[in-house]
Order: C-alpha cells, then structure tokens, then sequence
C-alpha cells in the first residue's frame, strides 16, 4: 500500500500515476512544445547570432543569455518543493493580495512589459556553452514532469513552488506563469532575429 508523506503527497514504489490531471497535462504539453521549438530556433544559429545584442540598447539579453534565464527559471520550477518548507514572498510585495500579484504579472507578460528580474538567481551569465544548456533543460523540464506525474488525478490544488513576487503557487498556476514566461521570451528572441543589423547566415 502506498503511504502518505508530508502535505498529502504519496510516497510511492510503483510507477507514477498513469493519468495526469488534464489541466495540469494541457500546460505541460503547450510548455514542451514551447521548449521543443525553441530549441530548433537556437541550434539553427551562430555562436555571432547567440551572443548579438542591439547595439543601442546596453542592457538587452543576448539569445544566449535569454535561453540561459529560460532554464535557470525551469530549473527552479523543477524543484518542487514541500508547502511546509516554501519561504514566503519579501514583505515588500504583500501590500497587494497574492491573486493581484500574478494576475498583474501575467498582464504584463502578455503585453510584453520589461519586468525587472524577481531574483538575482534568475540573472544569466551569457558564457554557458550551448549544449550545456540545452542538457540543462531538458533534465529541469524532466523533474517537473516527474513531479506533475505523482500528484494523483484531479489533486492538482497543493501549494508547490514559491515565487519571489507573487508567493506560493499551485502547480496550475505554476505552469500557466511557465508557459506565459516562456511565450515572452520567445517573443523577445523573435524580435532581435528580425533586427536589420542582427547577424545572417545559419550555424556552420
């Protein structure tokens, strides 16, 4: 028999439950696909296109370095944690209500508002080799599908992950802010590649 561990969650030694809460499945496909994607786009490119930057903007991202906040950021949703140990959000953010916090994030994502980074984790360094992020991510996206898989069905409510803005989440409304982060960023890359003065030519 299976037993319970902390905060309602099973301890298991069998396989993980077979069917996902479809929810939860729908944003886990969109953010595969997502992933998948991107990684065609960068593979295609230069280490030159990787590391372009506008010339008259001082602080924009590389593709590298945005490729490289992509996964830091996965890597930290991929570490679920127990909701008896996630730390709450700085008592700076809490003037407004939690659900104020990530729908105004979301909002803003959507629009393709430049938002300041909720942590100095999240700051990519724009020298990690390309394959090793590549690695990175799929091993992160690899955690967070092993997690999603042991919540049993239609149990998709435990608070999972602690965002520094807007708190603890559960894991639906941690992967709708992924998916969300995810098209920002891919729409940020988009953009520099249709720069007039972004590099041509594909990866030799």
């Amino acid at each position: 028999m299976p037993r319970r561990g902390p905060a309602g969650f099973k301890e298991r030694t069998g396989e993980p439950y077979r069917e996902m809460d479809p929810k939860l499945q729908r944003y886990l496909d969109a953010i595969e696909q997502q992933r998948t994607a991107l990684q065609s786009t960068v593979l295609a490119l230069s280490d030159a296109q990787l590391d372009w930057t506008p010339p008259a903007a001082t602080d924009a991202w590389s593709i590298r370095q945005i490729a490289e906040h992509l996964v830091l950021s996965d890597e930290s949703v991929g570490c679920a944690r127990d909701p008896q140990t996630i730390e709450p959000e700085a008592p700076m953010f809490r003037i407004l209500p939690r659900a104020w916090r990530r729908a105004l994030i979301l909002w803003a994502l959507r629009r393709g508002t430049v938002l300041p980074l909720p942590s100095p984790d999240l700051a990519p360094r724009g020298t990690v080799p390309l394959p090793d992020l590549l690695s990175r991510w799929e091993a992160a996206r690899g955690q967070m599908r092993r997690f999603l898989e042991t919540l049993p069905p239609r149990r998709a409510s435990p608070l999972c992950y602690a965002h520094p803005v807007t708190g603890p989440l559960t894991p639906v409304q941690m992967l709708e802010l992924g998916e969300t982060h995810t098209a920002y960023h891919t729409r940020q890359i988009e953009t520099l590649r249709r720069d007039p003065a972004f590099p041509r030519g594909n990866r030799k």
